[in-house]
C-alpha cells in the first residue's frame, strides 16, 4: 500500500524516507529525505517536519530517556529547530529535501525517529540502537 502524499508549503511529497546508518563509535546518524511527486523530481525548497524520539516502535509515545544528544550530523544537511530536551523539535529539510540528524549517546539505548507528516500520519524511523 502506498503511502500517503503529504503537502508542505505547497509541494506535494508522495515519499518521506528514513534512514539509519550503522553505529560509529558512539553515534548514529539518520538521514532523512523527501521526495516530490510527478515524476519524482528532485525537490526545490525547504520544507518542515515535526519530529520526535520515541522509546516505541510505534511512535505512541516520546522518550523517557533521550539521547545525550541529537544535533544535525557535522557538515551535513538541514536545522533543527525547537529543541526540547532532544525529544521534540522540527526539521527543517534543506533545499534538496534533505535532513543529516546525529544521535549520540553514552550508553545504550534504541530509539524511534518519528516525523509527523502534515496530513497527522507518522513515519517511524527503524530502531535507532546504540550499544556501547
Amino acid at each position: 500500500m502506498p503511502r500517503p502524499s503529504i503537502s508542505n508549503d505547497n509541494i506535494l511529497l508522495e515519499h518521506l524516507t528514513v534512514t539509519v546508518e550503522p553505529q560509529v563509535q558512539k553515534r548514529i546518524n539518520v538521514h532523512v529525505a523527501a521526495v516530490q511527486a510527478a515524476g519524482r523530481l528532485a525537490v526545490t525548497g525547504v520544507l518542515r517536519l515535526s519530529g520526535y524520539v520515541s522509546d516505541s516502535a510505534d511512535g505512541s509515545d516520546i522518550t523517557s530517556v533521550p539521547p545525550t544528544t541529537l544535533k544535525i550530523k557535522g557538515g551535513g544537511n538541514g536545522t533543527l529547530l525547537d529543541h526540547v530536551e532532544d525529544t521534540l523539535f522540527t526539521i527543517i529539510l534543506d533545499d534538496n529535501g534533505v535532513a543529516d540528524l546525529e544521535f549520540f549517546d553514552n550508553g545504550t539505548a534504541t530509539w524511534y525517529l518519528c516525523c509527523i507528516n502534515s496530513d497527522g500520519t507518522l513515519l517511524i524511523s527503524d530502531a535507532v540502537s546504540i550499544v556501547n
